[in-house]
């Protein structure tokens, strides 16, 4: 595998389409460890159960079940799988986003509405 130099991380929002919130030290990797593919990894743990409003996804979401949803950049789509094959069909209303304690609000198709913190 390669290497890059003279990149400041901290212009790189995404790779090969997922979203990259901070990168703070680029070493040897594969693709699987960040979440590309062949091995896991790379999606963030969003609640089963969905809120209305967004506080309530706050204050609700910390204590419900969670699974692993993947977001790619690259068409603004949540998905159930790392492969970017199955959208997860939301209803329009605001899931908690317990690996960046936030919110987002998902789209019947799978599409990013809005998102913020909590």
């Amino acid at each position: 595998m390669g290497q890059i130099s003279g990149v400041d991380a901290a212009l790189i929002t995404s790779i090969a389409g997922v979203a990259v919130a901070n990168i703070s030290y680029v070493g040897p990797t594969s693709a699987a460890t960040i979440g590309l593919g062949g091995g896991g990894g790379g999606g963030k743990l969003y609640t089963v159960s969905s809120f209305d409003p967004s506080r309530a996804a706050c204050i609700f979401g910390p204590s419900s079940p969670t699974q692993t949803l993947y977001y790619n950049s690259g068409d603004n789509i949540f998905y159930l799988d790392a492969s970017f094959r199955a959208p997860f069909l939301g209803d329009g209303s605001f899931y908690y986003n317990a690996t960046d304690n936030g919110w987002a609000q998902i789209g019947n198709n799978g599409s990013l509405l809005d998102s913020a913190p909590c």
